[in-house]
């Protein structure tokens, strides 16, 4: 019988974190089904809460074991310059969100060199 891979259940249970983690925060979270390099797209929601119909997309990177070079305080991601690319051409902005799912964490940048954001 066929089995997910631990990098693909890594995958999955990183975008139910991220999922909870933006609902928790009173936003939208929607999952894409298919995706090529994004997950899902965050909807924003103002203190009325009322969408606003501003919204990110996102990429999410989780694991089960650390990121590489992970400290108490930071970590660094390498992505490819493809998928880089690939983020930039979409006319829309994107945010990477990595995932460590050992310590329940997860950090975000923006693919345009924006702030850092973490929950």
């Amino acid at each position: 019988m066929p089995q997910p891979s631990v990098q693909q259940r890594a995958g999955f249970r990183g975008e139910a974190f991220v999922d909870k983690a933006v609902s928790d925060a009173g936003h939208v979270w929607n999952d894409t089904k298919r995706d090529f390099a994004i997950d899902g797209q965050i909807e924003f929601v103002d203190v009325d809460r009322e969408v606003t119909g501003v919204a990110v997309l996102a990429q999410v990177k989780g694991t089960e074991v650390g990121f590489r070079g992970a400290t108490a305080t930071e970590f660094k991601f390498t992505c490819k310059a493809d998928h880089i690319a690939y983020w930039l051409r979409l006319g829309r902005p994107v945010v990477l969100i990595c995932v460590d799912l050992r310590i329940h964490r997860c950090s975000g940048r923006r693919s345009r060199r924006g702030p850092r954001v973490r929950a």
